[in-house]
This record gives structure tokens, sequence and C-alpha cells, in this order.
């Protein structure tokens, strides 16, 4: 198998490992001839146990300290150590519990739970002015949307049969029924408690789904919204021997949405407003060869084309070159199904829960990206990649995020195999891009001249020692038991416009973490880093520093 083939299958493998990602089992272990002894049944004992259940958890503490510069806000606010705690410390833990066949053959369950709790009680903040309240932390996460920052989340809590019986001839037996809290990867990519009904022979997969959706980390509405979705594929590969697999997703969402009292005016005055989204997808991924693949994806939102996409892979010797093609035709959501599509207010295209964020719809536009990756041997690659995003609209339509760009960069990889058991892996990257604006049209805030930047360099870079007991493609990957790695990066952005003279920002940040794998259900880690925000919209802020220790447990 080349490497081309390789990049193939890893392709194929993200997939599978997305959609099984929710539980692993082992492999049934034979059953040996003969009256086991004692020991014998004890390990037979464990072995099924292992087979039946998975359990993960993990407890760790989180300690984020970041200095402060004693200069003022952009806005001229002003941020010290007399009204803002510099200094979190979270208790945090996490427990991913799975089952299949337990009681039931066909019966599988999932749950993942996530908790984080801030030490020192920082107050929550679900207002402005809470922001700079006197013991606030300087350096917020999303956990402070809670109050006390004190949170118990939980992200999946489902039960499922993969089967009405066990017999694999009975059309029944591709039947599944899943029940409570889960994840769709889809167009409306979203987490909702419902039911998930589908059939899956092969070649023939169908879903249907519908529930209430599950906002964990979105805490400004009270109605999170419903939601409701079919997908089905078909598969070509067994039917008509043509390695083609069809695709087709809708999903549909709806919800109450309360506005700011300062919002109510852009809604002629209304309190509420229901918001609706309709949106579908339908793809063709085409096998060419051992070493190429096709795909075409054709997406609406609402009645309106909204994106027409294409993708390609291409396998030769031991190279692989990836192109992505993207042409926005209309309309877009803001971050996610729940934020809806952009209506016009003002003259803007904007959504009803950013009317004061000034992030309006994007325009048409066109975006090719094409990345090549070269394997001189099995200890290096290199990885050369490129791109352009061309805005089809005229600049005085354009806002400060309809920007021409161009992008290039450069990675390499290289892995040295120290001994039998141990590996150390070498990566580095560069990325740049150039940034076009038209800055002689519109003085408004809205207007293509108020973006601010102009081009951006970042290199990166990182040295990771591996032990273990398997090395795959020259790299060791299988049972580790010892990680040692250490990273870093340097990011400069250009700035120019109207509001900031021509000036230069600078991030930089570098981490270093240890993983122990003390034995096979027990791990310990430790990580640090250390980070600089912007010298410009930053500025009362010196360095960050952050550490995180923690246990991890698995069966």
């Amino acid at each position: 198998m080349n490497h081309a083939q390789r990049s193939m299958r890893a392709l194929g493998l993200c997939g599978l490992l997305g959609a099984a990602s929710a539980l692993l089992v082992a492999s049934p272990v034979a059953a040996q001839d003969g009256a086991p002894d004692a020991a014998a049944t004890t390990g037979s004992d464990l072995r099924g146990a292992e087979e039946k259940i998975i359990v993960r958890f993990g407890v760790g503490y989180d300690l984020a300290s970041g200095s402060l510069s004693g200069e003022d806000g952009v806005q001229g606010d002003v941020v010290n150590d007399s009204v803002a705690r510099t200094t979190n410390q979270f208790a945090t833990g996490d427990l991913a519990l799975g089952t299949r066949g337990l009681g039931l053959s066909t019966l599988n369950s999932y749950v993942l739970v996530t908790t984080a709790l801030d030490l020192d009680g920082n107050p929550a903040i679900n207002a402005f002015e809470a922001q700079m309240a006197e013991g606030a932390s300087a350096h917020p996460s999303v956990f402070n949307r809670y109050d006390g920052a004190q949170n118990v989340l939980v992200h999946s809590a489902y039960a499922e049969l993969d089967g009405l019986t066990t017999n694999r001839d009975s059309a029944l037996s591709h039947i599944n029924l899943r029940a409570g809290r889960q994840f769709h990867w889809g167009v409306g990519a979203v987490t909702f408690d419902g039911a998930t009904v589908g059939y899956n022979d092969g070649s023939v997969d169908v879903g249907l789904r519908f529930g209430r959706r599950s906002a964990v980390y979105n805490v400004t509405q009270d109605d999170p919204g419903l939601i409701g979705g079919v997908s089905a594929a078909y598969d070509l590969a067994d039917t008509a021997d043509v390695p083609l697999l069809l695709r087709l997703d809708f999903m549909h969402f709806q919800r109450e949405v309360t506005l700011l009292e300062i919002d109510r005016p852009y809604a002629d005055g209304k309190e509420k407003v229901d918001v609706q989204v309709d949106k579908g997808e339908l793809a063709a991924y085409l096998e060419v060869g051992e070493s190429g693949r096709l795909d075409a994806r054709f997406s609406m939102l609402g009645a309106d084309p909204s994106h027409a996409q294409l993708g390609a892979v291409w396998g030769f010797g031991d190279s692989a070159l990836f192109i992505d093609f993207d042409q926005k035709l209309g309309p877009d959501l803001f971050y996610d199904i729940a934020g809806g599509p952009s209506k016009e207010v003002g003259g803007q295209m904007i959504t009803y829960e950013t009317y004061r964020l000034n992030i309006p719809d994007r325009q048409p536009f066109t975006d090719i990206q094409a990345r090549l990756e070269i394997w001189p041997n099995k200890e290096l690659a290199i990885t050369p990649l490129g791109g352009y995003h061309l805005v089809l609209a005229d600049a005085a339509e354009r806002t400060a995020y309809d920007a021409d760009r161009a992008f290039w960069g450069l990675g390499v990889r290289y892995n040295l195999q120290v001994s039998k058991g141990a590996g150390l892996e070498l990566v580095t990257e560069y990325k740049g891009q150039s940034v076009t604006r038209d800055e002689s049209v519109g003085d408004s805030f809205f207007s293509v001249a108020s973006g601010a930047e102009t081009g951006s360099h970042e290199i990166s870079g990182g040295l990771e020692y591996a032990r273990g007991t398997r090395f795959v493609e020259g790299r060791m990957l299988g049972g580790r038991t010892l990680t040692v790695g250490l990273g870093g990066f340097y990011r400069r952005y250009t700035l120019d416009n109207r509001y900031i003279d021509a000036t230069a920002e600078d991030f930089v940040g570098a981490e270093a973490e240890v993983k122990w794998n003390a034995s096979k259900y027990l791990g310990l880690k430790a990580r640090y880093e250390l980070a600089r925000d912007s010298n410009v919209f930053a500025r009362p802020f010196g360095n960050f520093n952050g550490v995180r220790a923690g246990v991890e447990g698995r069966f």
C-alpha cells in the first residue's frame, strides 16, 4: 500500500471514527477448550466485562493566571487588580460511560458528563456590568456563564437498540432506535434531547430524528428550540458495483427568541420573535481507482441556494493532492442552525441574536484551496498548501468581512525511531496570507474600509518523544506508555484602517505536556501553557499562564 492509498484510507477511517466514537468496544475473545481454573475464570469474566462496559473518567486541577500591564482597554475601560481577579482555579472532571450488549445483545448506551467548578466562586458573567464587578475574573471562560461558575454539563446520555432482532437475515435487524441526549453531525450539526429512528442494511441508510435542542453552553435564551430532520444515504457499491455514495440531509429548527430591550426597535418593538430555519444538503462521493476520490455537495437555506462545494483527492506514487472548492451562492447560517440565517435590518444582513455584534452575512464568494502531501520516505512528510478567496461583489456592497485573501503555507513532519520502543516526532509549519480591500469605499462601521487586517504570518513547531509498543508508518502510535511534548507559535498580523494606525499585532505561545500511562487502567497527565494576547485589542493584559494536571482512568 503506497502513501496515497494510506491517505485515502485515513480519510475513510476518520468518518468511521466519527460514527463510532460514541462507543469503543473490544473484539470478543474466543473461549478456550477445557474447564478453566479459578484464575482463568476470573480473567475470562474480566474480559467479558471489558467487552460490554466502557468507563473513562478523569479528575484534574486547572490554574490560569494572567498578569495585568497597567494600560487601559481599547475603549478606555480600566482593568486592574483592585477590581479584577487575575487568577482562576478550577476543579475539573469528566466521565464517559458506555455499555454494549449488557442485558440485551442489541442494547447499547452512552453517557458523557463534564464538570468545572471555580474554586474561588467567581460571579457569573450574565450581564455586561458583571464583567467589571469586584471579584470577577480578568480572564473569564465559557464556564463563567453559570452562577458561581459551578458547572455539571451533560453532553450525551442515550440508549439505543442496534437492531430489533439478532437474526441478521431479518430486515428488523437493520432497524435502530436511539433515545436521549444525542448528537447529529450533518447540515445542522446539533445536540438534542429526543429520538432517532433509522434503518441501515449497508447499502441503504435512512434516519428520522426529532427533539428539543440541547444548548449546553448557550444560556442566552430560555427556549432552546425544537429540531426535526431526515437523512438518507444510498451506497451503489454493493448493488450496482459502482463506488458511488449518495446522501441527503435535511434539518428543521424553530424557537421563540426573546429580544433585549435595546434590540426591539429593529423588530418593530416586538419583545419576542419566532425563528424558523430549514437547511438541506445533497451530496455525492465517488471513489476513483485505489487512490482517488471526488465529492460534490449542494446546500440550500430555506428556498435559497447556499453553497456549492467540490472536493478531490488524487494519489500518485508517494504523494497525494487534495483540492477543495467552495462557491457561496446565497444566504448562510450565523455560526450554527440556532443562530439562524441573516435578515436585512437597516440595510445590513444580521441575525436576531447578534444585532449589536456587527457581524453581517458575507457576500457570495469563490474559495479554492489545495494541499500537496509528499512522502520522500516513511520518516519525512512535506506539505505545501495554498489558496485564494475571491469575493463576488462590488466594493460598495462589501462589509469588513468581505475581503479578498491569498494564503499559502508549508508544513514538515519528521519521525525518528530512537529505539525499538521509542520515537521522536518533529513538526513545523508556516502559514501566511495577504488581505486586499478597497479602502476608498464607505464611511460606516460596516463598510469594507473598516476591516483592519492586511496580512499575517505564523510559524509554529513542536517536538514529541513517545515510548510505546508499535510503530505505524514510522510514528510511535501503538500502546503508548509515555509522551513528552514541547510546542510553540509566533503570529503577526498587520493592521491598518481609519480606526487603527498602521501597526503590527503580535501573538506568541508555548506549551509543554507530559502523559504517563501507569497501567492499562490508569494514566497521569500535566500541561503548561504560556501565551501573550493581542497587544492592540488586549492592552491591559500581559502574559497568560496555564497549568493543568489530572488523573485518567479507563476500563
